[in-house]
C-alpha cells in the first residue's frame, strides 16, 4: 500500500486489491476506484493531479489505449487529472516502487529495471552499473 495527501487534505491509499481508496482530511470514505493494475506508488501534484504508478502482467486497457507488456511485467505511470480522466501514460520495463512530483510538475519514479536497457532508452538519471541498465538495476527516470 501506499498514501498521498492531496490539496484539499483527502487521502488518497493504493491498497493490495487494485482499488485506490480516497478518504476526507478526518477519514470518513469519499470514494473507492477500482484500478486497472496493481498499484504500487502515488503521488499528487499541487495542482490536485493524482500520479499512480501501476504493476501489470497482462493486456490493460487505460484511457482508451491498451497497453501490452513486452517482458512479462512491466509498469505503467499515469497522471489523472481531478475528475479521474487520463492525461497521459508512460509504459516502463518495470513498476515504479516510488512516485515524487515536483513543484513544478516534474514526475521521478524510481524503479528496478529486470533486463539490460541503455540508459537513454528507459529515460534514467541515473543507474547502478554504468550506461546499461539491468538485472535488478535501480533507476531514477523523470518522466515528464
Amino acid at each position: 500500500d501506499d498514501v498521498a495527501v492531496a490539496p484539499d487534505g483527502a487521502l488518497l491509499v493504493a491498497r493490495a486489491d487494485q482499488s485506490l481508496e480516497i478518504r476526507e482530511a478526518d477519514g470518513s470514505l469519499r470514494e473507492i476506484r477500482t484500478s486497472p493494475a496493481f498499484a504500487t506508488a502515488l503521488d499528487v501534484g499541487a495542482d490536485g493531479d493524482v500520479y499512480v504508478s501501476y504493476a501489470f502482467s497482462t493486456p490493460t486497457m487505460l484511457g482508451g489505449a491498451l497497453y501490452t507488456p513486452t517482458d512479462g511485467a512491466d509498469g505503467l505511470v499515469v497522471r489523472y487529472d481531478p475528475t479521474w480522466s487520463v492525461r497521459w501514460a508512460q509504459q516502463l520495463d518495470d513498476a515504479a516502487n516510488l512516485l515524487a512530483v515536483g513543484p513544478g510538475g516534474e514526475v521521478y519514479a524510481v524503479g528496478g529495471v529486470s533486463v539490460g536497457v541503455p540508459r537513454s532508452e528507459c529515460g534514467g538519471l541515473s543507474a547502478v552499473g554504468g550506461g546499461i541498465a539491468g538485472d535488478g538495476d535501480m533507476v531514477l527516470m523523470m518522466l515528464r
